[in-house]
């Protein structure tokens, strides 16, 4: 009956997204052009309820927000409206019989792992089984708990162990909906703003994107695995000259140990999310292994260049205390002219470079073959850091290191300007630049309420 019914969809780059920089993953609100605006379910009572165990993710949208303050009215205290909140918004289930099965259903959606890459986004298995006993209800179609079919999922998408969580593609998902006779016109699907934030902020200041899981636990995909466990473990350490005083092949059995957890990392499946905690113990526990390596300052303070801004300039200088200090490659800046110096270079830049240089100089004595996939997959997450329209340059440099060749220069010949927008592209500039500034007043807003209550705590 459902089966030529699509679920609505909304992307990331059809939202204006404001949240507060130090939580991104739990203090996002997203902005339509149409006045739609979604923030996730705990969205204002985060450190009131990340501690409880039975905490779920959803998204809610405006009207939801707004239903609930009469219900918030009611409270004498915050700790009234949280206890409140925790009890009506805890999960999805309980959120909706309290709404009366009246609200939109929203499911969020994950961005393929790779960068710059087609591949479909990605809805989490637990949220699925969580979602279609409430829209089977909505459409007037109810199933118990314990249907035969939702139990045949419940056990073919089950994974077996804690630190792992499940995921299917759009596709695979729309599938599933056919299965279970479901209208997906009630389902709309909206790209993780989370997800989003946490993207702009590796561009922004470097690092890893993380994202939250069904139960509220910090998960990430398996490049970003990768990308965490080499960030830990790889740059800081001089690996080809330096000797460490307190044990004998200490370089030797930290490598092994390294190549074995990248290596766990690479042969996650696609389809999983992998625990922060469990790749953190895994992390900790070789980091200990040599206190010289990893708790000791040398050479510069601050390889990652995390004071600085993606978009900021670094004296050539700066960049070559880094890679004379630790004996890394030195790259020059492919969108100079090879016969010119180099004087300065951009931050996102720098970071890609020594990051490359730290990984080609790791596995330089490895067989050019073993380790080629973990190197493939830290070059494709190092894009995250460059400006959406440097990637395809930069993707072409990063390969011609992977590959041992020369290093890229561009040919400045190819750099065509941009042709004039279209009136309708204009029309979304115009669009976007009005959620622009909705979202600068929240965000004016938020910092507001974080100062006013900074005052207050001083005042304690």
């Amino acid at each position: 009956m459902y089966a030529d019914t699509k679920p609505r969809v909304i992307k990331c780059s059809d939202m204006w997204i404001v949240c507060d920089e130090d939580h991104i993953m739990t203090s996002w609100t997203a902005d339509c052009p149409n006045g739609l605006s979604f923030m996730p379910n705990f969205y204002g009572y985060w450190n009131d309820l990340r501690s409880d165990s039975n905490l779920r993710y959803f998204i809610i949208d405006k009207s939801d927000h707004q239903k609930m303050e009469k219900y918030w009215k009611t409270c004498d205290s915050h700790e009234q409206r949280a206890h409140f909140t925790k009890k009506l918004m805890s999960n999805l289930t309980v959120f909706m019989h309290t709404m009366r099965y009246e609200s939109q259903i929203y499911v969020r959606s994950i961005p393929a792992a790779p960068a710059c890459s087609n591949l479909e986004n990605r809805v989490f298995t637990d949220e699925i089984l969580e979602i279609v006993p409430i829209v089977l209800r909505q459409q007037g179609t109810p199933i118990s708990d314990n249907h035969e079919l939702l139990q045949k999922f419940r056990g073919f998408w089950k994974i077996g162990v804690d630190h792992l969580y499940n995921s299917i593609t759009l596709t695979e998902f729309e599938q599933v909906l056919d299965l279970f006779g479901i209208n997906k016109q009630l389902i709309t699907i909206v790209e993780d703003p989370g997800h989003d934030s946490g993207r702009t902020e590796m561009r922004e200041h470097g690092g890893y994107n993380k994202v939250l899981s069904p139960n509220c636990t910090v998960i990430l995909d398996p490049y970003q695995a990768v990308l965490y466990v080499f960030q830990a473990l790889v740059p800081g350490v001089n690996w080809k000259t330096e000797k460490c005083p307190l044990h004998e092949n200490c370089l030797k059995m930290l490598k092994i140990q390294i190549l074995e957890v990248l290596r766990e990392m690479t042969e996650v499946r696609e389809n999983h999310f992998i625990s922060l905690r469990y790749i953190m113990n895994k992390t900790v526990a070789i980091r200990k292994m040599c206190e010289f390596y990893y708790s000791t300052t040398r050479g510069t303070t601050d390889i990652f260049l995390v004071s600085f801004s993606g978009d900021d300039t670094i004296s050539e200088g700066k960049y070559r205390k880094t890679w004379e200090f630790f004996e890394i490659s030195e790259f020059r800046n492919f969108f100079l002219d090879p016969e010119k110096p180099m004087s300065s270079l951009p931050v996102w830049m720098a970071r890609v470079f020594i990051q490359i240089g730290f990984a080609e100089r790791f596995f330089k004595d490895e067989q050019p073959g073993n380790f080629l996939r973990i190197q493939q997959i830290l070059a494709n997450c190092l894009l995250f850091l460059v400006p959406k329209d440097r990637t395809t340059v930069t993707e072409q440099f990063l390969n011609s290191i992977l590959l041992g060749g020369p290093q890229f220069s561009l040919n400045l010949t190819d750099l065509k300007p941009k042709n004039e927008p279209t009136e309708e592209q204009k029309e979304l500039i115009k669009n976007a630049q009005k959620m622009k500034e909705n979202a600068e007043r929240r965000l004016a807003d938020v910092k507001e309420k974080k100062k006013a209550k900074k005052a207050k705590n001083l005042k304690k």
